[in-house]
């Protein structure tokens, strides 16, 4: 079995510039792309930066729903409530106020999980609170 290798050719390569601009690089064995898995909506594969850091990417099915579906994620009082309760949170707890400026729906998934992140919480809250989003 062929070892996994980053692949520095342009055709295996893509930009992003929401959270970051940067260029990652397809992860190739033999000579396919290294697939993690597959789900409801699309295929995830395995990518590195120009600094080898590995990172997921999901590649969406071409699909007339998702072209007509609308995102727009944000805290809603129900979400902030029920997080405070699993976690056993006072309601004057600094986490809590982070999260309320989190409650204007956006147009962009990757900017509110972006602030999101920043909020600076433990992996457990974070996971918590993006589970319920989707």
């Amino acid at each position: 079995m062929s070892q996994a290798r980053h692949n520095s050719k342009e055709q295996y390569s893509f930009w992003t510039k929401n959270i970051k601009e940067d260029k990652f690089y397809f992860v190739i064995q033999g000579d396919e792309p290294v697939k993690l898995g597959d789900g409801t909506f699309g295929v995830v594969y395995q990518v590195q930066d120009g600094a080898l850091n590995d990172f997921a990417v999901k590649i969406l099915y071409e699909n007339q729903a998702l072209d007509q579906a609308t995102v727009q994620p944000g805290l809603s009082n129900d979400i902030i409530c029920s997080f405070r309760e699993h976690f056993n949170l006072q309601n004057e707890d600094p986490v809590l106020e982070k999260l309320k400026n989190l409650q204007q729906p956006t147009d962009d998934l990757s900017s509110f999980t972006l602030g999101l992140k920043n909020t600076v919480i433990d992996d457990d809250k974070y996971t918590f609170l993006v589970r319920i989003q989707v």
